[in-house]
């Protein structure tokens, strides 16, 4: 039940459709959202947080490869 309480939170907490994540209010992508991940912990008290990070900046050797198999 815990792992279902973080995936719900994080989703309702997007404000955007991405992937399998469809939401009927918004359909669109947000573009903050391609940019970070969400975090979800849970508190001293029991209740579910929710933070975005900055997503790491691609390693060049990766980016490359990614150039490279367009």
């Amino acid at each position: 039940l815990t792992v279902s309480e973080a995936i719900t939170r994080a989703a309702l907490d997007r404000k955007e459709s991405r992937g399998a994540q469809f939401r009927e209010d918004y359909p669109d992508k947000e573009e903050r959202f391609s940019k970070v991940n969400t975090i979800m912990s849970k508190a001293a008290d029991g209740s579910m947080q929710v933070r975005l990070e900055p997503l790491p900046e691609m390693p060049d050797d990766l980016k490359q490869i990614i150039e490279e198999n367009r």
